[in-house]
């Protein structure tokens, strides 16, 4: 009695298992996406003459498969002046799902998709005569049955800035902008497993002079503290701005949980002030990463081998009861 309790128990666990795994198949995922836009980026300064290179690199992974690498670059003499738009714009890198280019919505987290993509581009340049820098970048990834996605948009601009001034009154240089970063990591799957859905993003600003040790670094992270920071030995850097968090990772290894960040603050405005400059030639690197990494391993055998598992199970049973009969 006792034996035959425990197959009909186990039997009655196998049928639950696969008909929860049935009946969640429609909606599972394991899914993260991250994008950010920024808008009327201007740099106010008394420098004068420029040199900049702008690179645009998106990248692609899906259960170990890569894409074709997103990549363009440009600089003084090859972007295209403006009115000409886009300045730069890189094929989109992706898998699993037909490429769109220059889509900047997220496609999950509620997807029956299983897919990874990244894409970016430079509408305007500040640099090329536009009135302000306007960018865009996205990467998501989306799990269903697979076990790993990762995918990253990076935007990179180095802007070569000469100073002529007066060395007893200094300069400086302002820079503002407004941003939207938009970011979610969530897992939701039917089965017992080990899950990872990770959203990145990082956002710097980097101001160097020319063979001269040290730098000023800002990394925007939506605090009331001075996110910038001074190695250079001279001059200081104020935040003006600072309204979002730039800067920052977030995940889910849970089942049945989703992680977000920033998903309805919409455009925020950012901006910084660097003043009492020594006069030199200078080096501006602007550098933003938006990000995505997912894995999952599952802990219970695929509904096919539920299946017969079951089935084996449950002849198991019916041959016990036979035998029994019979004696």
């Amino acid at each position: 009695m006792v034996k035959r309790l425990k197959k009909t128990t186990l039997v009655a666990a196998v049928a639950g298992a696969l008909a929860a795994g049935l009946s969640g198949g429609a909606s599972a995922y394991v899914d993260a996406g991250s994008t950010l836009q920024v808008s009327t980026l201007v740099i106010t300064s008394g420098a004068i003459g420029s040199n900049f290179t702008f690179t645009l690199n998106n990248q692609a992974t899906l259960n170990g498969a890569g894409a074709p690498l997103g990549f363009a670059t440009c600089n003084a003499i090859s972007c295209p002046l403006f009115p000409a738009t886009p300045t730069l714009d890189a094929a989109e890198a992706v898998l699993g799902i037909p490429a769109v280019q220059n889509v900047y919505t997220f496609i999950g987290p509620v997807t029956a998709l299983e897919f990874s993509k990244a894409d970016s581009i430079i509408t305007s340049a500040e640099a090329t005569g536009a009135p302000s820098t306007n960018t865009n970048q996205i990467a998501e990834s989306a799990l269903q049955t697979g076990t790993d996605a990762s995918a990253s948009a990076q935007i990179q601009s180095i802007t070569t800035l000469s100073f002529v001034f007066e060395l007893d009154t200094g300069d400086s240089l302002g820079l503002d902008f407004f941003a939207d970063p938009n970011m979610y990591a969530a897992v939701n799957q039917p089965f017992f497993g080990l899950f990872n859905a990770q959203s990145n993003m990082n956002t710097s600003f980097t101001l160097s002079k020319d063979g001269a040790p040290g730098q000023m670094n800002w990394t925007p992270q939506g605090t009331a503290a001075n996110d910038c920071t001074n190695t250079l030995g001279f001059g200081a850097c104020v935040e003006t701005f600072d309204t979002q968090d730039l800067n920052i990772n977030v995940g889910t290894s849970t089942n049945g949980t989703i992680a977000t960040h920033s998903t309805a603050a919409g455009l925020t405005e950012f901006g910084i002030n660097i003043t009492s400059l020594e006069a030199g030639t200078y080096t501006l690197t602007l550098n933003a990463v938006t990000s995505t990494q997912l894995s999952q391993f599952r802990a219970v055998p695929e509904p096919a081998t539920l299946l017969l598992l079951g089935a084996g199970l449950a002849a198991l049973g019916v041959g016990s009861r036979r035998r029994k009969a019979i004696g």
